[in-house]
């Protein structure tokens, strides 16, 4: 048994006695014991509140990316700097609480395709994947989550 894993710890300015939670936990308001710099801290377990959600949506839909009729470079170009904005802000302590925003934002950009090159939804997703293999780090967010 990994003993990490199972590892109690106890909050300072707390009696009680927290168990560390992973991802399948998390969400739910419960404090994680996250390290940082080399020092173990007790961080709360949501990070993305559903206000922020919103409004990052709000960021994307002002853009229209299924409007745009350009190539999937430019959109990356025009998209990227959005993108990593919310990286920095967001992934600072869990980068797995934007993980639903990030597969949206890929639903967003088979939409795209299904407009600019008039493909369906079965001729898309493989137009897609051959572009991430092709060049993976043409969007920001695909280091963190596959199309």
């Amino acid at each position: 048994m990994d003993n990490s894993r199972s590892e109690a710890f106890r909050c300072r300015s707390s009696a009680r006695v927290f168990k560390p939670l992973y991802a399948a936990d998390v969400g739910n308001g419960m404090p994680v014991m996250r390290e940082i710099e080399g020092h173990r801290i007790l961080i709360p377990g949501t990070f993305v509140s559903i206000s922020s959600n919103l409004s990052i949506w709000e960021k994307f839909r002002s853009t229209e990316i299924h409007k745009r009729r350009k190539p999937i470079e430019e959109l990356a170009s025009k998209l990227n700097p959005i993108i990593e904005s919310f990286i920095k802000y967001f992934h600072k302590f869990w980068e797995a609480g934007m993980k639903d925003v990030w597969n949206q934002l890929n639903q967003q950009l088979l939409k795209c395709l299904k407009w600019e090159k008039g493909m369906n939804k079965y001729a898309s997703v493989p137009w897609l994947l051959k572009r991430y293999r092709d060049n993976p780090a043409l969007f920001a967010h695909w280091r963190l989550v596959q199309p």
